[in-house]
């Protein structure tokens, strides 16, 4: 796909290639996951275990399980919702222009993934309330459970009742598209102020594409690795499990390659083609082969790894960023 030809913001002409193909191409979705935690701060306990190992107050804290043997069905709602995050996870890329630490807030997935990703996401949504629902209705019951196992350290007011419990768990799923420069175009303010305002957008964009292709090369790197080491291990007779997750986790991977070439790097394109043949590997089969069989797929993954490490020549790039 080609880039778009740069467009106007308010009569005055802004290198938007990069926006544009964004735009096009992308959509945002924000997850907001809310939850119960089950736990409580004791700060007297705490205290008293520090006096009786001769520390001083306040040099321990302690926290309190309320819902301790009586949390099963919690244990499945957050098993619901720990999924739903999951999954968005592994088949989005961080929209983030921090430079370090957690890529935290929307995601970014193509446009022709999206209405899948939701599908999926709706289902899964689904599946929360239903053990929402089965949690609610034992709850009581769970809650008297849980009291009579902490014994002296119960506190029946740090239960929320019946009503409140189900508002303190939400899934919320929003999409957007792409902001567009072009936007501001639209937007009764001086040119001037569009055209910094355009700039300032396409900036912040170009870092949140590096954040995505080394997301993303993160990803490929640490997964096909997994495989890697596991399929060495099963070839040299070691002590191992072989998970069908082990191939599995690269199909996202290449969905999300598939999808859009990220930067001017043409390792994650250069590897498709190989990560989409591991991902299909049997791992069932491959468990019964021989070693020598365990051994040829793990050196398939080893080049895919070499690929994704190597350095690239600044000349072998491509001058295009294509989505």
């Amino acid at each position: 796909m080609t880039d778009k030809q740069p467009s106007p913001v308010n009569g005055i002409e802004t290198k938007a290639a990069l926006n544009d193909s964004l735009a096009a191409n992308y959509m945002l979705i924000t997850l907001k996951i809310s939850r119960w935690s089950a736990s409580k701060r004791d700060k007297h306990l705490g205290n008293q275990v520090a006096e009786q190992k001769g520390a001083v107050l306040d040099s321990v804290a302690a926290t309190k399980k309320i819902m301790t043997g009586a949390d099963t069905e919690l244990s499945a709602v957050n098993t619901a919702l720990n999924s739903i995050r999951t999954y968005l996870y592994d088949n989005s890329l961080p929209w983030s222009g921090e430079v370090s630490g957690d890529k935290k807030g929307p995601r970014i997935v193509p446009t022709r993934k999206s209405m899948d990703l939701i599908k999926e996401l709706g289902v899964m949504q689904k599946d929360f309330e239903k053990a929402m629902r089965a949690f609610k209705n034992v709850y009581s019951a769970r809650v008297d459970t849980a009291m009579a196992n902490l014994g002296k350290l119960a506190d029946r007011s740090l239960y929320p009742s019946e009503h409140e419990i189900e508002d303190l768990f939400s899934v919320s799923i929003d999409m957007v598209p792409v902001p567009a420069v072009s936007g501001f175009g639209g937007m009764n303010i001086p040119s001037e102020l569009a055209l910094a305002l355009g700039k300032r957008m396409e900036k912040q964009q170009s870092v949140i594409v590096e954040n995505a292709t080394a997301a993303l090369q993160e990803r490929v790197l640490e997964t096909v690795t997994n495989l890697s080491d596991q399929l060495h291990k099963a070839a040299d007779g070691e002590g191992t499990r072989l998970f069908e997750s082990l191939s599995g986790n690269l199909k996202p991977l290449v969905d999300l390659i598939d999808a859009a070439s990220l930067s001017k790097d043409k390792r994650l394109a250069g590897i498709k083609k190989e990560l989409a043949e591991l991902s299909k590997v049997d791992i069932k089969k491959l468990k019964k082969a021989s070693p020598e069989a365990k051994r040829s797929v793990a050196k398939k993954a080893d080049t895919v790894i070499k690929k994704v490490t190597a350095k690239v020549d600044v000349d072998s790039l491509t001058e295009e960023v294509l989505f």
